[in-house]
Parts: structure tokens; C-alpha cells; sequence
């Protein structure tokens, strides 16, 4: 029995409601029609947002030719990356993150200690990491931290005095973090990619930092303002509501989806549920999106569809350990770091079926790969 036939024996539910078309991308189905070679930007939080609505539109049979997906960090750093590199600043994010943060902590006198104390706690330098970012995305600096806004002096003292020395690191080593790029391209607007004649819009409902804020309501070209579904008797929340939105009014000749919630024993066990209503739906895969609340679940849902031959494609993408590809190349590198040892080690892939792939390693200056079958 194949894997389509097991899961169609199984007992369904009924069958679900198919959603109301999203207005926004029926906006921009509109654009792609209206101005088919005008350039047409999208700014998204993510890649794989653009990804998705690029699908959705090829999918629903639009165009989009120069409908161009890209995040506000993509247009920053055309803008302001050269300027930084040309005075000598690294604008990657290399080096810089939790870790750091975490050694420029233990750098500071013991007194006032706060947060040191918490070092040991997993979590701490993430958070201190989080907090320094966010501050700095806000145009917030060390001397705009109130006291008073603190419930422990201390903690105040020992935030400002980590956040006085992750400044003066990026001074005294030439570096720059994120903000450091959208604020030196606020001063090189011209070098902005997005012509005057372009036209550009952004995901509504996107919660954007002030910093991303500010690069955005600058830019040229015509601005469209997208659409969003207007939900009757809910307030917009306070982070939204000097978003610039077009709401529209629900469509009254389609019925509203419902939300079915269930309870499964594990993560395995609720995503086979939801394989069961995609098949009770009945609707083709190509409409059908799965929204995962944690990157954990890419493994399980890409290796469920394999095992019932279900074409799947992945907004985040495929971990290369799971490819063959992948699998060969962190073969190759176990082999270089047991300083070349003179053995083979057969590596199948996730298939049962599939015939081993074999490496033979004659010397360092030459690599024969045999059966190899990518």
C-alpha cells in the first residue's frame, strides 16, 4: 500500500472551509496587471514571507515581473554599506551576537553587579544581547536610559555600563551592527536602488523598529498603501496603529474560515493530524500552507512528506545534513579532521532502497569519490 492510499484509510474530519481571498495579495495581483514592466518593490520581514506570497501569485496564475521581494536590511545595505566599508568600518554582524555580550559583562568592575550574578543562567546573554539590539535599533543611547525608569539602580548602573562598553568595542575595532547601517543610510539616500518612477509597498500589519521605520518613510518613489481585512468589533493594536493600512471590509460572498483546535500527543502525532485534513480538504497541495510555530517542525514535515511522496517545499529551507549533498560534504569534512585516516565509511540516504554511496580517499593531493549519486 502506498503511503497516499495508507494515510487516505485513515478516519478524517470534515472537511474545512476554504479561507476568503487575502486582500493584499490580490493588491498585488492588481499591480503586476496594471504596470507589468514598472519596478515594483515589496518589503517583507523575512525572505521566506516573499517567497510564499511569490508562490502564492504563480500559483494563482500572475506575473510578477519586476515585483522585487526584499526586507529593509537589503536596501540598507546598498545604501550604506559602501560609505562604511570605504571609512575603514566591517558592517557584518560576524563576532558580534550573545557571546560578546556576554564577555564585555565579565569585563566590568564588580560593582554595581546585577547581572553578573545571572551569568551562569543560559539565557542571560541572549537576553543582554536582545535588549542591546533593540535599544540600539530604537536610536536609543546609553545617557537616554533613565534611572528612574529602572526598579533597581543597580540593575540601571550595570545595563548603561555594558551598553557604554559594546559601543565603544564597535568604536575601538572598526565595526558596526545594524543600526549602524540604516543610520548611515539615512545619509546616502541617493544611493538608494528604488527610483522615483518605482512604486512600493510593504507587508501590512509588519512590525518594524524605529530605525527600519525611518529608512522606509523616506524613501522615494510612489508609495502604495497596501490592504489589510478589516476585522469587525477589534481594536488595532497600539504597535499598529500609526501604521499606514488600507483596511477593506471583509468579502460577505465567501464564507469566514473557522479555526478547528485539537490536542495531539506530540509534535509527530500533530503533524500526521494535519496531514489527515489537508487530505479530507481535498483541495490540491499547491494550496495548501502550513504555518509552524518553531523551525523545529522542517525536519518532521519534509521527512512525513517524503515517506507518503508528498512534494513539499520549505520556506527556511532544508538543513544540509538531511540532503545528499549535505551528507557527503560533512562526510568529506570528518575525513579531513581525522587527519585523513586511510578508511571508507559507506553513507546511505533516507531512503532504505537507495544503494550506498561509497568514498574512497587514495592520498592528500587527490580524492576519488566512486558511486557517488547526488
Amino acid at each position: 500500500m502506498s503511503g497516499a492510499e495508507q494515510f487516505a484509510s485513515w478516519p478524517v474530519l470534515p472537511a474545512l472551509v476554504t479561507p476568503p481571498a487575502n486582500p493584499f495579495v490580490s493588491q498585488l495581483k492588481h499591480l503586476c496587471a496594471s504596470f507589468p514592466t514598472r519596478a515594483k518593490w515589496v518589503f517583507v520581514p523575512t525572505h521566506a514571507i516573499g517567497w510564499m506570497l511569490g508562490d502564492r501569485l504563480v500559483l494563482e496564475g500572475t506575473d510578477w515581473a519586476n515585483l522585487r521581494f526584499v526586507t529593509p536590511l537589503d536596501i540598507a545595505l546598498r545604501m550604506g554599506a559602501p560609505f562604511l566599508v570605504e571609512r575603514g568600518i566591517d558592517p557584518s554582524a560576524d563576532g558580534l551576537g550573545p557571546a560578546l555580550v556576554m564577555r564585555l559583562l565579565l569585563e566590568l568592575p564588580a560593582q554595581p553587579s546585577y547581572f553578573r550574578p545571572l551569568a551562569h543562567h543560559p539565557a542571560m546573554a541572549e537576553a543582554l544581547w536582545a535588549t542591546i539590539r533593540e535599544l540600539r535599533m530604537a536610536s536609543v543611547r546609553p545617557d537616554d536610559l533613565i534611572a528612574n525608569a529602572f526598579t533597581s539602580q543597580a540593575k540601571h548602573a550595570e545595563l548603561q555600563a555594558l551598553y557604554r562598553a559594546y559601543e565603544a568595542f564597535l568604536a575601538a575595532n572598526s565595526r558596526g551592527d545594524m543600526a549602524t547601517v540604516y543610520e548611515e543610510a539615512l545619509r546616502h539616500l541617493d544611493w538608494c536602488p528604488i527610483q522615483a518612477q518605482d512604486c512600493w509597498t510593504e507587508v501590512p500589519a509588519s512590525t518594524w523598529t524605529p530605525l527600519q521605520r525611518r529608512v522606509l518613510d523616506a524613501l522615494p518613489g510612489e508609495r502604495v498603501t497596501p490592504c489589510l481585512t478589516e476585522v469587525p468589533g477589534a481594536a488595532v493594536p497600539r504597535r499598529l496603529a500609526g501604521t499606514a493600512v488600507q483596511h477593506t471590509a471583509p468579502d460577505g460572498t465567501r464564507p469566514l474560515a473557522k479555526i478547528h483546535l485539537f490536542h495531539a500527543g506530540g509534535p509527530e502525532a500533530e503533524v500526521e493530524e494535519v496531514f489527515r485534513r489537508i487530505l479530507a480538504e481535498g483541495c490540491s497541495l499547491d494550496q495548501v500552507e502550513i504555518a509552524c510555530g518553531s523551525d523545529d517542525y522542517t525536519p518532521l514535515l519534509w521527512e512525513k512528506a517524503c515517506r507518503y511522496d508528498w512534494p513539499v517545499t520549505l520556506a527556511s529551507g532544508l538543513p544540509a545534513a538531511l540532503t545528499r549533498p549535505g551528507r557527503a560534504l560533512l562526510a568529506l569534512s570528518s575525513w579531513i579532521e581525522s587527519d585523513f585516516a586511510a578508511s571508507a565509511q559507506p553513507l546511505r540516504s533516507p531512503s532504505s532502497t537507495s544503494r550506498p554511496i561509497t568514498y574512497r580517499f587514495t592520498n592528500r593531493s587527490h580524492i576519488a569519490i566512486t558511486c557517488l549519486t547526488l
